[in-house]
């Protein structure tokens, strides 16, 4: 509950829900956000082979797929629905904003809400680009097998030209003291 909470809150406030309606997009992502966990851990196994984990991820995209209709005919609008799979899509990029935005209180240069979201909106394009290494993000994609010295030294190494990109990138929007912060 507590990272619904966290996670959802400005997207709930930017829905405009009344509070029975809060309460019942809550368990609609509790529901969302327990199958994943429940894949996440799956995953985790070691000892799963290719079409077993194949089938793990097969059930949670199903699983997702209800969640995504589910949601789509409690919120009843293209465009809050447009909202909502965007916060999805953006999730990674939010997780890292929520953790890092201490980072811009310390350094005395907070970031106004529109900054967040198009810092948020470049970090996540920027992730997207295509890439010889697999999607992170993507259970299907994940083996734990490739967890290899080299495979580690080469994801290092995207990620420092991803934070290089969103930092060419947002001195577009942010003031200096926030790139440095940044």
């Amino acid at each position: 509950v507590m990272q619904i909470e966290m996670q959802y809150a400005k997207l709930i406030g930017k829905l405009s829900l009344n509070e029975t309606e809060t309460t019942h997009f809550k368990k609609l992502l509790g529901d969302r956000f327990s199958a994943k966990t429940d894949m996440s851990f799956e995953m985790m196994d070691a000892s799963l082979r290719k079409e077993q984990r194949k089938a793990v991820t097969d059930q949670y995209e199903a699983s997702k797929k209800a969640s995504d209709a589910a949601i789509k005919e409690f919120l009843n609008d293209d465009a809050d629905f447009a909202t909502f799979m965007h916060w999805e899509d953006t999730e990674p990029e939010r997780m890292q904003m929520m953790l890092g935005k201490t980072a811009f209180d310390a350094a005395s240069a907070p970031l106004s809400p529109e900054q967040e979201e198009q810092l948020i909106s470049l970090m996540a394009e920027v992730r997207k680009r295509p890439s010889d290494l697999p999607d992170l993000n993507d259970p299907q994609k994940i083996d734990p097998g490739m967890m290899t010295d080299d495979f580690t030294k080469r994801l290092a190494a995207a990620f420092d030209q991803q934070q290089r990109s969103v930092l060419e990138g947002a001195a577009g929007f942010l003031a200096q003291p926030q790139l440095e912060a940044l």
